[in-house]
């Protein structure tokens, strides 16, 4: 199970993060015929970053479409699976 936070994502929209962005386009490339699962609240977390620059109603139209790949599974869930696989 490949699971991202919300890091590798405003990383990857971030291009003055230097080497940060390049490691997270990096690893979204290499991910991307593959089922990627995150916590359901990376869409708040990256809602509220991206406001801090831009329209709420944009923003929040743009984190619908870049989550639309991702499955979005409760944080409980998570949990659970990487508790148990530890």
């Amino acid at each position: 199970m490949i699971v991202f936070d919300t890091s590798i994502i405003v990383d990857s929209l971030l291009p003055k993060l230097g080497e940060r962005h390049k490691k997270a386009c990096e690893i979204l490339e290499r991910t991307k015929d593959f089922q990627i699962y995150a916590p359901k609240i990376l869409k708040i977390e990256l809602t509220a970053v991206l406001s801090r620059k831009k329209n709420t109603d944009l923003v929040k139209k743009f984190v619908e479409e870049l989550t639309s790949e991702l499955y979005l599974i409760p944080e409980e869930d998570l949990f659970d699976v990487a508790y148990s696989n530890g």
